[in-house]
């Protein structure tokens, strides 16, 4: 199986506020469309977020892209991560109260960026899966797996 998505968290729950803090992204969020089974966060669909709140964060898988994770990060902590298996590509970036507080990059084996000191839970970008659950686990309080039988909200994008 390769391994290619994009998500963003955040250490805050944002149901209430969702529009808002996708707009600081520089998401255009349409409407809420529906709750779609969130059994696979690699199964994204053009044109659509798909969002897990949870009480302790926010996890919404997006599309590869630039956001303004700084501007979102506004008494929080926000973090981008994208992982592409095929490229070995790995990009982490993380902003705490407007400012960036880590950026990373990897491709090919190459570390491209890597600004400040890693992470907590940034212990290994060899192991893709590793990273991607440690990190949604350190921002919502639950493992990427732990997300696999519940339901995400579906936005539509512009």
């Amino acid at each position: 199986m390769n391994l290619e998505l994009a998500f963003i968290v955040s250490d805050v729950c944002h149901e209430d506020n969702f529009e808002s803090f996708a707009y600081t992204l520089g998401l255009m969020v349409d409407k809420k469309e529906k709750e779609v089974p969130f059994t696979n966060a690699s199964n994204w669909k053009s044109g659509f977020v798909d969002v897990m709140f949870s009480p302790k964060g926010t996890l919404v898988c997006v599309p590869f892209g630039e956001y303004n994770i700084a501007a979102a990060s506004k008494s929080s902590t926000v973090t981008l991560v994208s992982v592409n298996e095929t490229k070995q590509f790995v990009n982490i970036e993380c902003a705490e109260n407007g400012s960036m507080k880590r950026i990373y990059t990897t491709q090919e084996g190459a570390v491209r960026r890597d600004v400040r000191k890693p992470l907590n839970w940034e212990s290994s970008v060899d192991n893709y899966e590793k990273l991607l659950s440690d990190c949604v686990k350190a921002f919502t309080g639950k493992k990427l797996v732990e997300y696999k039988n519940q339901l995400a909200t579906r936005y539509s994008i512009r």
